[in-house]
């Protein structure tokens, strides 16, 4: 009766140990899916705060070049009204009459080529 008792109690013991193996097993497994998944968890913020630091980036530099544009516009369209400015300055003859003025100018002046003849010279510029 001894050695079966013996033998059932070292089954018993076996069969525990084989539980509690099984148990560990399981706890290990658990444990490295949880650890994996913060693993995965943490590269994916990585990744989103890395992406949203590019997407900031890429706003400040399209702002960037968005203001550069706009200074150029600003410039060119300055530059244009400098040069119809010039160009009404060579229209008028360096001298800034008004139309009236030019219009007066011009019959003063047909009228002084009747009386003159053929002037080689219609205007003085300074």
């Amino acid at each position: 009766v001894d050695d079966a008792a013996k033998d059932a109690a070292a089954a018993a013991k076996q069969k525990a140990q084989k539980q509690d193996l099984i148990y560990e097993r399981q706890m290990h497994v658990a444990n490295r899916a949880a650890k994996a998944a913060a693993d995965r968890a943490e590269v994916l913020e990585a990744r989103r705060e890395a992406e949203e630091l590019a997407q900031a980036e890429a706003d400040a530099a399209q702002r960037k070049v968005a203001g550069i544009k706009s200074r150029a516009a600003a410039h060119q369209d300055f530059l244009r009204g400098q040069m119809t400015t010039k160009e009404r300055g060579q229209v008028t003859d360096d001298t800034g009459m008004s139309e009236a003025e030019l219009r007066l100018n011009a019959r003063l002046l047909n009228q002084a080529v009747h009386i003159v003849g053929k002037p080689t010279q219609y205007s003085i510029k300074f």
